[in-house]
């Protein structure tokens, strides 16, 4: 009996059965009202989704090497010809936080193996960026494995900032909405 009280209840009478078509009848066509609610929600979507992506631009990756005393002067370039001389390569790309040290003051030198002293790798104080790409890592010099804390800080910070942000809109918004509907 129990079987059948349950199998009777899942049956809906055709009186009771939604017709979507009638729905659709009732509510009407899509209108200038719906449209404008619509865009609306797309740019709150979109602005909200925009901050936080902004952490992922800020803080990305730019190839980079050291900067050769006397040989990078100016605007140099990321990969001369000389720098196989001048830098360790790590499976085909220059070092990034380690040159070899200079023997020789004088930069018309640079593209001599003999310059460098190819036995003794020191570590970098300066850099050359590959790309005219600006992002924290660059601006601010956090280049090399000892600064990859700062960049991953930043991000931290970023996060817990935007958590406080929103709780207290949140509360922020729920004191002005309260006041104003109930006087």
């Amino acid at each position: 009996s129990e079987v059948l009280k349950f199998q009777s209840m899942r049956k809906m009478p055709s009186e009771r059965a939604i017709n979507i078509d009638n729905v659709l009848i009732e509510l009407g066509n899509i209108g200038k009202f719906q449209l404008l609610n619509l865009a609306f929600i797309g740019i709150a979507i979109l602005l909200s989704s925009i901050v936080s992506l902004t952490f992922v631009f800020a803080a990305g990756e730019v190839n980079y090497r050291c900067r050769i005393p006397i040989c990078d002067d100016g605007q140099a370039e990321y990969e001369p010809a000389w720098l196989l001389h001048a830098v360790p390569y790590v499976a085909g790309v220059p070092s990034r936080c380690n040159r070899y040290e200079n023997t020789i003051n004088d930069s018309s030198h640079c593209w001599d193996q003999n310059r460098f002293e190819i036995i003794k790798a020191i570590a970098c104080d300066d850099w050359i960026f590959e790309s005219g790409e600006t992002t924290i890592l660059n601006d601010f010099r956090l280049a090399c494995s000892q600064n990859d804390w700062k960049l991953a800080f930043v991000g931290t910070m970023n996060n817990a900032a935007l958590f406080i942000f929103i709780a207290a809109m949140g509360a922020l918004s729920d004191r002005l909405i309260n006041t104003t509907n109930v006087k």
